[in-house]
């Protein structure tokens, strides 16, 4: 995952809109403080909620009307214990804990109010 544009950025705040990319799939993220100069990072699914076993076991990232950073993302469990799920090649780590049902490598989809950019 890399970054792929940088859509705003306000220097005196440090915050920027951030598109974040795997080649595939484009998430835009949230970051503050930024200071541009970022190669390595993490992201944050903040206030993620009805975490379920996809019906399909692929990625997808779909835009909703729930907010301006917030999208209906389906990925990958590669770690239960630290919440990672990998959308394509973004990893990204969820805020809420992964119902127990659900096993590593099984396809999860999830809804998210925002996407964070941490250093």
């Amino acid at each position: 995952m890399f970054i792929k544009k940088i859509l705003k950025y306000d220097v005196d705040a440090q915050e920027a809109d951030i598109i974040i990319s795997d080649g595939n799939f484009d998430i835009m993220t949230y970051a503050q403080p930024f200071n541009n100069d970022k190669d390595v990072f993490e992201l944050y699914a903040f206030r993620s909620k009805n975490i379920m076993r996809a019906l399909e076991p692929r990625s997808a990232v779909n835009k909703t009307d729930d907010g301006y950073y917030a999208y209906r993302l389906q990925g990958k469990i590669i770690d239960l214990e630290d919440r990672i799920v990998t959308v394509g090649g973004i990893k990204i780590i969820l805020e809420n804990s992964i119902p127990n049902d659900i096993k590593v490598n099984e396809y999860i989809e999830f809804d998210v109010l925002r996407i964070d950019f941490i250093d």
